[in-house]
């Protein structure tokens, strides 16, 4: 899942998400931002992602077979620093995969008539702050329809920098965000497990090229590290309680490329197109709770995986 709050710029969090993550961290395209009216304190947008491959925050979920992120948010400008999101997100996947026991996070054989994965609902607050600085809460209710619904909660705290206006025509976007479980976790061990801790450190370096045509694209590298921080990564026994402390948890540096959809009228909305390939390289732990799940016995040293989506703003 995408990490939620940065749904926009990098996503699939998760903004994450969410949550977990960020996350989780996908990315979301880009393009021109649709202007609102000048007193519009409402904002809508909605798309789909077709992805080869799931990683919630570097926990492999699917790698192979097609995979379907359908999303829809809601947000609300309280003021001219303070905005409140609401939003829904989903994982289609047209081979479920080995999971069959009804309890979140165990692992089984055979697969699933239900091709819906994941239903996640997340809300959050940001803040405006001095310097182009912005900080977020997010929480993020994770929520698999197929296995049993509930699996985990999580609350995200996100401080960003928006260097757009001092480097101009090239930034950089660095971000910071912790993930904190409150209620189980994503990992294999599920309700027997810890409330695990993850931090992420990204960066997106990118700029616009094309800036005169109706078509401008634009380009960045963003990239993503996962540390553990505390039992974020748990692996064990089905009803063990195991600590972890594999630090790293995984890597994801990607290759991404959006454009408007001009040629869309603009009382439509504003659509655009983006695409992405991935460079994943996951931890001792993350590799494991993904053979627990069943999802590969043999993972590569570097995984690679693409997605492109469509995105509408109004």
């Amino acid at each position: 899942m995408t990490r939620f709050w940065h749904t926009k710029r990098v996503g699939t969090l998760v903004i994450p998400m969410l949550v977990a993550l960020a996350v989780s961290p996908v990315v979301r395209a880009q393009g021109d931002e649709f202007e609102p009216e000048p007193n519009s304190a409402l904002s809508f947008s909605a798309g789909v992602d077709l992805s080869t491959a799931y990683y919630y925050n570097g926990i492999p979920q699917i790698d192979q077979g097609l995979v379907t992120w359908p999303w829809v948010e809601l947000g609300i400008q309280l003021c001219e620093t303070i905005g409140v999101t609401f939003g829904q997100w989903n994982s289609l996947h047209n081979d479920v995969g080995p999971r069959t026991d009804t309890t979140p996070g165990a692992a089984g054989s055979g697969g699933s008539s239900n091709p819906w994965y994941e239903s996640d609902f997340y809300t959050g607050i940001s803040f405006a702050l001095p310097a182009g600085f912005e900080f977020g809460i997010t929480y993020v209710n994770l929520h698999s329809p197929n296995f049993g619904g509930e699996f985990s909660e999580e609350l995200q705290f996100n401080l960003s920098f928006d260097d757009s206006e001092h480097l101009e025509e090239f930034s950089l976007s660095p971000y910071v965000q912790i993930s904190q479980e409150l209620d189980a976790g994503s990992d294999f061990l599920g309700r027997d497990g810890h409330e695990g801790t993850l931090l992420l450190i990204g960066i997106e370096p990118g700029t616009t090229v094309l800036t005169d045509s109706d078509y401008p694209i634009s380009l960045s590298l963003p990239a993503v590290i996962g540390i553990n921080l505390d039992d974020y990564y748990e692996t064990g026994a089905k009803g063990a309680r195991v600590d972890n402390d594999d630090t790293f948890g995984y890597a994801d540096i990607a290759v991404a490329a959006s454009l408007p959809l001009s040629f869309v009228p603009d009382q439509y909305g504003s659509w655009s197109f983006g695409a992405a390939f991935h460079f994943l390289i996951l931890g001792d732990s993350a590799q494991e709770i993904g053979k627990l799940f069943g999802v590969s016995h043999d993972f590569s040293d570097l995984e690679v995986y693409a997605q492109a989506g469509i995105t509408v703003e109004m």
